[in-house]
């Protein structure tokens, strides 16, 4: 009877080693579980990220004509399904034979809620100095309604309408401040992987005064020369209906400049 009590003790040691059972701490490789840091990793390379670019352009010239001409320009973008953020700066310094020929500076930005599929509301703020306009300082802030026309792989195109405070200030004394609407229209349109054109439309009519009006058109023709490498030319044509005095309406410049893109 001893040596049969003695039997079920004994049956684990004539079997062999009993397996160790199967934990997170000594499971194999393939049984293993998905690591968090990896899907932590996936999660931020599909998250939404600033885009934009930044460009420089210079020219010297000495001798006969003795001329320095110097622009940066620099944008970004940045979008969720939710909203869109979009800002920029630019800066154009020139002097011919020792004389100042150009200094204009600007920057602004603009916020979109997408509140449906084609449609947006915006607030928008921008401000800007030119010298040789004798404008001081102007700046406009507002909001109002935009609808996104058309948006593929090769266009997107959106318009906006709303209302702006908008405020000159001259160098000689003098202001021009009104309640102004907000019309215009982003366009770009891609030629292939590397090339672009972008436009630019902005319109700022004074609401007590039909006159009192002024415009922008800003285009650009931009490649990547590199993966963040890109050269680009740009148009701008400004408009003023009630300019300073002495200034002319329109000004227009030519910025032909190479830069770095990020976030693409």
């Amino acid at each position: 009877m001893f040596q049969l009590a003695l039997l079920p003790l004994a049956l684990p040691l004539l079997s062999g080693p009993q397996p160790t059972p199967v934990t997170a701490e000594n499971a194999p490789d393939s049984l293993a579980p998905a690591s968090t840091p990896v899907i932590q990793d996936e999660a931020e390379a599909e998250a939404p990220k600033w885009t934009g670019s930044l460009l420089l352009g210079m020219t010297q010239t000495s001798g006969n004509t003795d001329n320095f001409t110097s622009a940066i320009v620099f944008d970004a973008k940045h979008e969720t399904k939710d909203d869109r953020y979009t800002v920029f700066a630019y800066n154009n310094y020139s002097t011919q034979d020792g004389s100042l020929s150009e200094r204009k500076s600007g920057l602004g930005g603009q916020y979109d809620f997408l509140a449906g599929e084609d449609y947006f509301y915006f607030l928008n703020l921008g401000a800007e100095k030119d010298d040789l306009a004798n404008l001081d300082l102007r700046w406009y802030g507002g909001g109002g309604f935009g609808c996104d026309f058309i948006q593929t792989e090769k266009v997107s195109w959106s318009g906006q309408l709303g209302l702006n405070y908008f405020s000159e200030s001259f160098a000689d004394g003098t202001d021009n401040t009104s309640l102004s609407g907000n019309l215009g229209y982003d366009l770009e349109y891609r030629m292939n992987e590397r090339t672009k054109f972008n436009q630019y439309f902005k319109a700022f009519p004074a609401t007590d005064d039909v006159e009192d009006v002024f415009l922008r058109l800003d285009s650009r023709l931009s490649t990547n020369l590199t993966d963040s490498m890109l050269g680009s030319i740009q148009y701008v044509l400004d408009w003023d209906n009630t300019p300073a005095a002495g200034a002319e309406r329109t000004d227009q410049r030519l910025v032909i400049s190479i830069g770095w893109s990020f976030g693409r």
